[in-house]
């Protein structure tokens, strides 16, 4: 079910140089999303781009990651939850362990 969780137009163009990739990680960082800890050796996503001229990266543990490519077309780093709550009635507490999670960023592939 993909829908447009925030259209990223009314912010910004979207990003001039743009790069995903699934990683694993070396040392502690923090989900954008939800705020969970990403320790060294989870697999996580991580974005870097250029947007209106300023650089920023970005990292987003499997379960946000997950949810974003399920459900939303378009959106803006950081506001993932409350754009689910808005559009989709859909909280983090609304995961649980049942829930599917990719283990990297192509399509079909489930940890």
């Amino acid at each position: 079910m993909i829908d447009t969780c925030i259209d990223i137009g009314m912010e910004s163009d979207g990003p001039a140089l743009f790069n995903q990739s699934m990683r694993t990680a070396r040392k502690h960082y923090e989900c954008c999303e939800c705020g969970s800890a990403i320790g060294p050796g989870d697999r996580h996503e991580h974005t870097t781009g250029l947007w209106d001229g300023e650089w920023a990266t970005y990292r987003t543990c499997r379960i946000c990651a997950a949810v974003r490519r399920d459900f939303c077309a378009s959106y803006i780093f950081g506001q993932l939850w409350e754009a689910m709550q808005e559009t989709h009635g859909l909280g983090y507490d609304s995961i649980d362990e049942d829930w599917p999670r990719r283990t990297d960023a192509r399509p079909g592939r489930w940890m």
